[in-house]
């Protein structure tokens, strides 16, 4: 019988128990690293490896359990986990086991150590960095599991739709066998199957769509304590019904790109601003950027005073009153931001409509927009009948989000590179598990080419592996890019499929069919695709999938992601990158000097040259993502002292 909504309403608040501290400043910030230095040891490799056997030796003993009796024993682990109370390292093992044991019987899959180890991290809170093909959709069903039998829910947060609604119809008959119900919310779901699908035990979703529905339920004003239910009630006041059934446990997939990558994407809810810039405002500002762009697009921060004054004019000769040339100065930079967005890197055009390319994943987001009339003049720049504007009536950041969940865990293959970050803002601990058969991957160097050499030297090298018979996947960072490799490929006669931005529809089909003899494919970025990459018969033994990059993207994790795609479970595979002179990486990551000697370094190839290349590759990661990190903290300061100037509830 579903509760009351009373007894709900006190399930989601009682769910919401962790109160992080705010960020931590000068020598604080000290101490908290150190403390995560701490944290990691506790939760090394080896403890969890240990802890792993005797588990997998647990297991084993269950083979033998009659059906009946390992019923019994899932009944009981319920009964403990909803009382609440601690238990023992032992307990919680053996709660794993048993779990392992019903998965094994209802899904066919007997967990190997790494994933046995992976599952008991995750109940401990860490985030665990578990080498892709290793099996984390199998270890996070698990532990969702173990939280959801608590009776106050978990969601599993993954990267998209398509994710949230295979694993959560994959991992349905194990569930059930633990008396657990599971559910996907997606954005096609409508509210009354949104209700449903946050009652269940298990919840799958992407951060974005379990994120709406917690500004949904702040909008109704759905109280977010016991103490403040107890007062409505007292005062015979109904509460609201939510959407979001609490916050008590979240494990996130692909957690780096969620935590990290996403942090800074603001989630809004939005209605229509009538006082925002009208279509003739903005398509005059378009007007006035582009005669103004020479002059003002060196200048990023601002208009310079030269371009000022060039628009300032421009509005007196079209009538604008100077009571009104401030608003008009400003709708003409963000015309002038717009131009400076390039179509299928930034944004492609679907249908008439401007949609934003995610360039950690390389994959559409048609429910995203960029704020304060930007996306507007980005379709007026495309000669688009720009969308109205909205006013923002709720936000938050994912940072804000994830640090309100009582338990939070995560999986991802790469998160080495950010494990301070992690600590400092979420307090989670990354540990690092080694991969269940050894990696036979090989990894080449990064090379560096003029532009025309680097387009030349991929395209040997393609025909090369080609004419083996090895399947080969080309990594490209942008829409634009991976077209441009495209066409290459089609003059060389060399048939291939492109997955971009363009073509999310056939994701699965063309990364499933990417390790067949002789496939060539060329792909934005692999990201969490979730989808494993089989080899064909006959690859292993001519070496494998060959990974090529084009270019090295900001953060380093992102070329790990890429490169991970060989190699997998113990298979042979290779990977190497060549990238132009002219990247965006160097514009960007390096200063003037720097950047200009990377041409000059590209002639003389290698030696100390191209030692020197990779040198300069890693500096501008380094800077580019020390500037990312910057961004990233400085907006969750805002948050916190927004909240505090305004009296908001400590939790958001």
């Amino acid at each position: 019988m579903a509760p009351s909504p009373f007894l709900a309403a006190v399930r989601a608040a009682r769910s919401e128990t962790r109160a992080l501290p705010p960020l931590a400043r000068g020598l604080d910030r000290t101490a908290v690293w150190l403390d995560g230095v701490w944290a990691r040891h506790r939760m090394r490799s080896e403890i969890w490896m240990a802890r792993a056997e005797r588990v997998a030796h647990e297991a084993r003993t269950l083979e033998t359990l009659a059906d009946d009796d390992l019923d019994a024993r899932l009944a009981l682990l319920r009964a403990d986990q909803q009382s609440a109370r601690p238990t023992s390292a032992g307990v919680t093992e053996t709660a794993v086991a048993t779990l392992g044991e019903a998965l094994r019987r209802t899904l066919g899959f007997a967990l190997h150590d790494v994933q046995w180890a992976a599952a008991l991290a995750l109940d401990a809170g860490a985030l665990v960095e578990l080498a892709t093909g290793e099996g984390k959709t199998l270890s996070a069903g698990l532990v969702a599991a173990l939280h959801g039998l608590a009776g106050r829910g978990c969601h599993v947060v993954t990267v998209n739709d398509y994710l949230a609604t295979r694993d959560a119809g994959n991992l349905r008959p194990f569930y059930e066998r633990c008396g657990l119900t599971v559910a996907a919310v997606v954005a096609a779901s409508p509210p009354p199957e949104r209700r449903r699908a946050h009652a269940a035990d298990v919840t799958y979703g992407t951060a974005r769509e379990l994120a709406a529905d917690h500004l949904r339920d702040r909008l109704r004003g759905a109280p977010s304590s016991v103490a403040a239910l107890a007062s409505g009630a007292l005062r015979g006041e109904a509460p609201p019904p939510r959407m979001l059934a609490g916050r008590y446990s979240a494990i996130v997939d692909e957690a780096d790109s969620v935590l990290i990558d996403d942090a800074v994407t603001p989630l809004l809810i939005s209605e229509p601003d009538h006082a925002g810039p009208s279509a003739a405002e903005l398509e005059r500002a378009d007007r006035i950027a582009r005669a103004v762009g020479p002059t003002a697009s060196p200048n990023p921060a601002g208009l310079s005073n030269t371009a000022r004054s060039e628009v300032v004019r421009a509005l007196e000769a079209d009538g604008v009153r100077e009571a009104n040339q401030r608003r008009g100065l400003a709708q003409v930079e963000t015309a002038l931001r717009a131009r400076r967005l390039e179509r299928d890197v930034h944004y492609v055009v679907q249908d008439g409509a401007i949609v934003i390319v995610d360039e950690a994943t390389g994959r559409t987001m048609p429910d995203r927009s960029w704020r304060h009339g930007l996306h507007e003049a980005v379709a007026v720049k495309e000669g688009l009948s720009p969308s109205g504007a909205g006013e923002t009536r709720a936000r938050i950041s994912f940072q804000r989000f994830f640090r309100g969940y009582g338990r939070l865990c995560g999986l991802t293959g790469t998160a080495h590179e950010v494990r301070a970050e992690l600590y400092e803002v979420y307090g989670l601990p990354v540990t690092r598990l080694r991969t269940h058969r050894p990696v036979r991957r090989t990894q080449g160097p990064t090379r560096v080419r003029r532009p025309l050499d680097a387009a030349r030297t991929l395209l040997e090298e393609v025909k090369s592996l080609h004419a083996t018979g090895r399947p080969v996947l080309i990594g490209t960072r942008s829409v634009r890019a991976s077209e441009a490799v495209s066409r290459a490929l089609r003059e060389a006669g060399i048939a291939h499929e492109v997955l971009n931005a363009r073509d999310d529809a056939r994701e699965a089909e063309i990364v499933a069919g990417a390790g067949q003899p002789g496939a060539v494919t060329v792909a934005t970025n692999m990201a969490g695709r979730g989808t494993d990459i089989p080899l064909g018969p006959g690859v292993a033994e001519r070496g494998g999938l060959a990974v090529v990059a084009t270019a090295s993207h900001a953060s380093p994790r992102v070329d790990r992601q890429l490169a991970g795609r060989a190699g997998r479970q113990g298979d042979p595979g290779s990977s190497s990158t060549v990238m132009s002179s002219d990247d965006d990486l160097f514009r960007e990551g390096l200063i003037a000097p720097l950047a200009a000697a990377v041409a000059g370094l590209a002639r003389a190839r290698g030696g100390p040259a191209g030692r020197c290349l990779r040198g300069l590759v890693r500096l501008a990661q380094a800077r580019v993502s020390s500037r990312a990190r910057g961004v990233r903290r400085a907006l969750l300061r805002s948050e916190e002292q927004r909240e505090v100037a305004l009296s908001f509830a400590p939790d958001p």
